[in-house]
C-alpha cells in the first residue's frame, strides 16, 4: 500500500476492517441442569436453602448467556429474584428458561392429553423460546423427557432389538413412549427447522434415554453396555432432524471420553461414580459452531470446587452441561440485557 496516495490507502484499510467486520463472530454460551427439584418435600427448610443457594451460586458463577432449567417444582419464583440480570420464563409444568436476550415469544410444538401425569394437559416435554439477540433470533427449548422406562434398570439379558421394543413400550402417566413424544416434537417444530440457519435453534435437558452415539462397538464394556450396539431411537431422531449432540460433536470417541452425567457420586451406593449420560445440548443451524462444553459435577451434596470456586454442596442428582459456541453474527453484535448482578 506504500505506493497508493493517503486518502486511497485510508479507504483500503475501511474496506479491510469491513470485511473483517463481515465476518465477525461472536461467543454463546448454554447452561442445562435437571436440579431434582421433584420430590423436594422430603428435604427440611434448611436444607432446601442451602442447595438452592448453591445452584443460584453455580448459575451465577457459569454465567450462561441462557440457562435451560429442568424440574423447577415451585422454584421458579426463588430462581427468577436470584438471578436478576434475566429475563425468565416458566415453559409448562416443570421447565423454565432464563436469558439474557428478551424473551419475545413462546410456542408449544408438542402437546399430548394426560402427558407424563399433568393433569391440566399442559404441554410437560417442551416449550419453544423465541430470543432477541439484536442482530439476529435464536429459539431454545428445555427437554424433560419422560423418566420411563428406567435407564438406571436398562435390562442386561435383552438384545439391541429387544431394548428398542423396551425403549417404545407405553408406560404409566398417560404419557407417549419417548420416542413417540420426540416425533411429535420434531413434526410440531418443523416451521422452526425449516429457519434453522437463519435462527438457529438449542434443545437441552434431562433426555431420560440413552444415545446411539453412545453404544457402540467401543464401548461394549461400559458400565451396563454388555457388548452391544443399540441405535437408541431418541438421539436418532434428534439427529435425523439435523440436530448436533454438541458434547458428542466436540468428543466423537465414547470409549474415550463417555461424558456421564447422572447419577452424581453419593446418590446411590450401588453406583459410586456416574455411568449414564443423559443430559444432553442439541443445537441446529448454521450459524453456530459448538467450541467447547464443560461437565460440572460433584459429589452428591457434598462440598465441591469449580473453577477455583468453592461452593458447600453440590445440589442435583445431575450434573450441570455448559456448552459454549462461537456464533456468525454477520458482523454485528448480540445484544444481551444488563450485566448478572
Amino acid at each position: 500500500m506504500k505506493n497508493l496516495t493517503k486518502p486511497l490507502r485510508a479507504l483500503v484499510a475501511g474496506m479491510s476492517l469491513m470485511c473483517a467486520a463481515a465476518h465477525a463472530e461472536e461467543r454463546l454460551s448454554v447452561l442445562s441442569w435437571n436440579t431434582e427439584h421433584y420430590g423436594w418435600e422430603r428435604r427440611s427448610p434448611a436444607e432446601r436453602t442451602l442447595l438452592e443457594s448453591n445452584m443460584f451460586a453455580v448459575v451465577r458463577a457459569a454465567r450462561p448467556d441462557i440457562f435451560l432449567m429442568q424440574e423447577t417444582y415451585g422454584s421458579f419464583e426463588r430462581f427468577k429474584a436470584a438471578l436478576p440480570g434475566y429475563d425468565a420464563r416458566l415453559l409448562g409444568r416443570c421447565n423454565a428458561i432464563f436469558s439474557r436476550f428478551p424473551i419475545v415469544g413462546t410456542h408449544e410444538p408438542y402437546r399430548e392429553k394426560g402427558n407424563y401425569g399433568e393433569p391440566q394437559g399442559g404441554a410437560f416435554n417442551t416449550q419453544v423460546a423465541d430470543l432477541d439477540a439484536g442482530c439476529m433470533r435464536l429459539r431454545a427449548c428445555p427437554v424433560a423427557m419422560l423418566w420411563l422406562p428406567l435407564c438406571l434398570r436398562t435390562p442386561a439379558d435383552k438384545t439391541p432389538d429387544e431394548l428398542l421394543a423396551w425403549e417404545n413400550a407405553r408406560q404409566s402417566y398417560d404419557a407417549a413412549p419417548r420416542p413417540q413424544a420426540m416425533a411429535g416434537i420434531l413434526a410440531g417444530m418443523a416451521p422452526f427447522l425449516a429457519e434453522k440457519d437463519e435462527v438457529p435453534i438449542l434443545m437441552a435437558g434431562d433426555f431420560n434415554s440413552h444415545s446411539h452415539l453412545d453404544w457402540t462397538a467401543a464401548t461394549g464394556n461400559w458400565q451396563g453396555h454388555h457388548g452391544r450396539s443399540v441405535p437408541w431411537p431418541v438421539s436418532s431422531q434428534m439427529a435425523a432432524a439435523g440436530f448436533r449432540d454438541v458434547f458428542r460433536t466436540l468428543y466423537p470417541d465414547p470409549a474415550a471420553n463417555y461424558g456421564a452425567t447422572f447419577p452424581m457420586p453419593g446418590v446411590m451406593a450401588q453406583h459410586p461414580k456416574p455411568f449414564l449420560r443423559l443430559d444432553y445440548v442439541y443445537a441446529v443451524g448454521k450459524r453456530l459452531k459448538p467450541v467447547s462444553f464443560e461437565i460440572i459435577a460433584g459429589d452428591y451434596h457434598r462440598p465441591f470446587v469449580w473453577h477455583g470456586r468453592s461452593f458447600s454442596a453440590f445440589p442435583s442428582d445431575h450434573a450441570a452441561v455448559l456448552a459454549n459456541f462461537v456464533v456468525d453474527t454477520h458482523g454485528k453484535q448480540l445484544q444481551r440485557k444488563e450485566d448478572i448482578r
